[in-house]
């Protein structure tokens, strides 16, 4: 069984539409395996205010290269925030792992959109 290792780095997330209330929240990424809740992966409170957030994180994983082929994985993105009240989730989006594999340019920059949970204006 042959493996393949998936290096994703969080830069950013941009224009997001949202109220006074985000501006000044401490917004994190979690980024996982949607079929494997073990291997999510936090990334540091992102720099920046309002609507435009960045990490430059890092995140690794390691694919059976058979799975991959099958098309049966796929990277969820979750934008969070710790408040009061708990952990408030933001926004999420998801791509195909083989869709990021496939791409002939191995160090492309993907642009994913982000679905907001009712924080916008």
């Amino acid at each position: 069984m042959q493996f393949r290792c998936l290096e994703i780095n969080v830069i950013s997330a941009h224009h997001l539409n949202v109220d006074d209330h985000f501006r000044t929240m401490a917004v994190y990424a979690v980024v996982s395996i949607e079929s494997d809740h073990t291997s999510a992966q936090r990334t540091p409170i992102g720099t920046g205010r309002g609507s435009n957030r960045q990490w430059n994180h890092t995140v690794k994983f390691n694919f059976d290269e058979a799975t991959i082929r099958r098309d049966l994985l796929t990277v969820a993105f979750c934008l969070k925030s710790d408040c009061e009240i708990g952990v408030l989730e933001i926004g999420a989006a998801k791509v195909s792992v083989k869709e990021l594999l496939d791409n002939d340019h191995r160090n492309a920059i993907k642009a994913v959109p982000i679905s907001l949970y009712g924080i916008t204006k």
